[in-house]
This record gives C-alpha cells, sequence and structure tokens, in this order.
C-alpha cells in the first residue's frame, strides 16, 4: 500500500443498512484478513498477507464493518498492468456488492494501469461468474497451474 495516500484511500460505502469502509490494510488487520482467507480459497499463507504491507507497488485494502474486517483485496500496480493477485470476502457479506467495491476501488487507485489481469481456478464457476461480470474476458488458459486445476486467464481494459 502506498504510505503516503493513506487518507485518500479511506471511502466509506451504504450498502442497505450495511455501512462500510474501504481503507488501506494495516498490520493489525492481517489475523482477520487470514480467516478470510481461510474461509474462501485457502492458498496463501499469513506470511504472504504480511510481505504485502511492505511491497511498494502492493495495493493492499480491506473493508471494514465497524471494527470487524469483512473483506480485503491485494493487487500488484507495476508500469501500466494492474495484477489482481487475491479478493476474499466473508461468507456472511457475499453478494452484497462488497466484492464489486474493492475491484473497482483497487483499480480506481492504479491511475497509469490501462489493463488487468487476474487468475482464477478453472472449477470456480462463482469467480468466473463474478469477474466476467465485472467487464472482465478469458484470454487464456495455464494447463495444472494449481496442484488440482487448470488457471483461467483473464483481463480487463481500463479506460479511465
Amino acid at each position: 500500500m502506498r504510505r503516503g495516500n493513506l487518507k485518500a484511500w479511506t471511502d466509506n460505502f451504504f450498502m442497505g443498512r450495511l455501512v462500510y469502509t474501504i481503507r488501506p490494510a494495516a498490520p493489525g488487520d492481517l489475523k482477520a484478513v487470514y480467516e478470510i482467507e481461510q474461509a474462501g480459497s485457502r492458498l496463501w499463507k499469513p506470511e504472504q498477507f504480511t510481505h504485502e504491507l511492505d511491497i511498494p507497488f502492493s495495493l493492499f485494502i480491506v473493508a471494514a464493518h465497524g471494527i470487524s474486517i469483512i473483506a480485503f483485496a491485494v493487487a500488484w500496480d507495476v508500469r501500466d498492468e494492474l495484477q489482481i493477485l487475491n479478493i476474499g470476502v466473508l461468507p456472511e457479506y457475499r453478494r452484497m456488492g462488497i466484492g464489486v467495491a474493492l475491484l473497482n476501488d483497487i483499480i480506481t487507485r492504479a491511475d497509469s494501469a490501462k489493463k488487468v489481469y487476474l487468475e482464477l481456478r478453472e472449477k470456480n464457476d462463482a469467480a468466473n461468474h463474478f469477474y466476467n461480470t465485472c467487464g472482465f474476458v478469458q484470454i487464456g488458459l495455464r494447463k495444472n497451474y494449481y496442484p488440482d486445476d487448470n488457471a483461467i486467464l483473464m483481463e480487463k481494459v481500463i479506460n479511465h
């Protein structure tokens, strides 16, 4: 997360009665972020999230409902490309638009990016539908990318 822009990164969202804030991830958020990861894909280890806090080109944001972390997103903003690395939402907060809000927020912050890329499990129909709905298109397939699955490569062209 770019440490100099912390105030610019705080946005409030009102989804029905749910009010949440999107802000930069902080060390105190990591336990909750890892718990969200364990409720989802379970691919990342705690030290991977810790490392993202120190990478200058890493965009690591969380959605907080009160003092509770309910979702997170991690991406790398390198030159004119944004690579989505991980997005997770607690199961009880899914399908409320939080994932879309995180994705849009992180894309907006990567103001020099012209394209967004990501990989997802071929068997993950929910994620495939989510990203298609958000304007991503499949551009390739990586065979055996995961130990038990292929990876679909997706891209979205950004018009800032």
